[in-house]
């Protein structure tokens, strides 16, 4: 009771009163279940589910953080267990929404570069992956150094 209490209260906040959602990030945490390490399919399609109710445009505060949680719920479901091309191109496509809202999203261009690398679109997958280092800063670039090497190396061949 107490939960549906807290979600009632953040929806009513962060929603204006023709449904658009306002604020998503005021939202965020009561429709999107973020852990560490793995997570299950079930937790997803909630996540997916949830976040696919919502009404959010680009003018919506954190529409950017919206689209790349989508796309993070497309990914999972398509590599959790069985390849689904489908919702890789799907996640992109939230992506890359991310990204028209807000240039600088790196972890965006991350995953573009990483699913193109994953259905071997070499040539778009080094683009994003260009893109990605122009985005972040050079002192955490240093943490991908290894991931950013393998992907380079596979799409040289």
């Amino acid at each position: 009771m107490k939960r549906l209490l807290s979600i009632y209260c953040l929806l009513v906040f962060g929603i204006h009163t023709n449904g658009q959602i306002e604020d998503y990030r005021a939202v965020r945490d009561s429709v999107y279940i973020q852990q560490c390490g793995s997570i299950s399919r079930g937790v997803v399609r909630q996540n997916l589910l949830s976040l696919e109710g919502l009404a959010v445009d680009s003018k919506t505060f954190g529409a950017d953080s919206y689209h790349y949680d989508l796309g993070m719920c497309y990914y999972l479901l398509s590599v959790n267990e069985d390849f689904d091309e489908h919702g890789l191109r799907k996640s992109v496509s939230h992506y890359v929404k991310a990204i028209a809202i807000n240039k600088k999203h790196s972890s965006a261009y991350w995953n573009i570069a990483f699913v193109y690398g994953y259905l071997d679109e070499c040539e778009n997958a080094l683009k994003y992956l260009s893109l990605y280092k122009k985005h972040t800063k050079k002192k955490h670039l240093k943490y991908s150094k290894d991931q950013i090497e393998s992907l380079e190396k596979k799409c040289s061949k």
